[in-house]
């Protein structure tokens, strides 16, 4: 408790409200009954039961546990239409893996365990990485719209995106405010 600060309302500060444009076309609005009756697609499972085609599903715990093993876990599994821990997939899913901060060659090692463990193996393009050591160094912030731009022609054909992790791929804001979180959960959507 020490680290919580509490603020009056008028210490907070307000922010603008800034107009925004209409949607292209009008918003859609249904009644309870017409929502309940309404025919939506199915979403394909991906790992079942765990993730499906269009959810956006987040892995944390503290430093040291597993992340970044679970994640390549995922993201072969989906890639290969294999299995990780308790899930299976339902079919081999283009996979784009986003990797801000492990080093070439310890994604190397761990990928390979990975392979060698394995029976089935993603086909041509089915798995592709986006890593730090690859770009000199550099990795777009996602937390800004430029970081964003920069990688959406990367993400346009890909099933499954697996982003590890925000720490260090989204720089802009504070970590642990919510409004530093707005423009990374915006991308996210429009990925799904």
């Amino acid at each position: 408790m020490d680290n919580v600060v509490e603020l009056s309302k008028a210490e907070i500060p307000l922010q603008p409200i800034v107009a925004q444009t209409k949607p292209d076309k009008p918003l859609r609005i249904a009644t309870i009954s017409e929502l309940l009756t309404h025919t939506f697609p199915k979403r394909e499972p991906v790992l079942a039961p765990a993730f499906c085609l269009g959810s956006i599903n987040m892995v944390f715990s503290r430093r040291g546990i597993g992340k970044t093993h679970t994640a390549l876990g995922i993201a072969y599994a989906g890639a290969s239409g294999s299995s990780f821990w308790t899930w299976t997939a339902t079919r081999q899913f283009k996979t784009l893996y986003i990797d801000g901060e492990m080093p070439g060659e310890a994604l190397q090692t761990r990928l390979a365990e990975i392979v060698k463990a394995n029976e089935k193996e993603p086909a041509t393009d089915y798995f592709r990485l986006l890593t730090i050591d690859l770009n000199e160094g550099q990795m777009p912030d996602l937390s800004t719209l430029n970081g964003q731009i920069a990688i959406e022609d990367y993400c346009l054909d890909a099933e499954l995106i697996i982003v590890d992790n925000l720490s260090c791929l989204c720089r802009s804001g504070r970590e642990n405010e919510a409004e530093s979180w707005l423009s990374i959960g915006e991308w996210a959507m429009r990925m799904r």
